[in-house]
């Protein structure tokens, strides 16, 4: 009976010990995989980089031709304007959506009047239409609360008679 109970702890342990060894088998070929996967990605990166260098060469000797005077390019302080940036698009917009005449806004940033034109046609053809108008609110003070109070009493407390400041 003593050795029935060994023999059942022995196996127990045999089979503990083959689920450990293979755990540890399992860790380590898995390791070895991601490095080897590791090294794989490592040489594509590196080929990758030789590609990228051969296709700029080419585009570094152009570019110092052009550098050298090959090709001349106006300057930045020439007379070339940009058009519209962000804030002249805004105020445009914001005097179209005050009623304001294609041209008024075009003298008032000083940008040609076909630029503005085309900022509108642009912008209803993207379908963006012009913010509402935020509503305007009243201040309420307390006297405009007492006068408010007396005429809705004074009427019978309908509120027909409100004055508006």
């Amino acid at each position: 009976m003593a050795t029935a109970t060994y023999h059942s702890f022995l196996i127990g342990y045999a089979l503990l010990a083959a689920a450990l060894l293979a755990g540890l088998y399992l860790f380590f070929s898995l390791k070895r995989d991601i490095q080897i996967a590791a090294r794989h990605q490592d040489q594509l990166v590196q080929a990758i980089a030789e590609r990228l260098q051969q296709a700029e060469q080419p585009l570094l000797l152009e570019a110092g031709a052009m550098d050298s005077g090959a090709m001349a390019y106006p300057s930045s302080s020439s007379s070339v304007r940009a058009g519209f940036n962000l804030n002249k698009r805004v105020q445009a917009m914001r005097l179209l959506r005050r009623g304001e005449d294609v041209s008024h806004i075009a003298a008032a940033l000083a940008v040609p009047r076909k630029e503005v034109e085309l900022l509108i046609r642009v912008q209803q053809m993207t379908g963006v239409a012009p913010a509402p108008q935020r509503p305007v609110f009243k201040t309420v003070t307390a006297n405009s609360l007492r006068r408010a109070n007396s005429a809705a009493v004074g009427s019978g407390g309908d509120g027909s008679e409100l004055s508006s400041d």
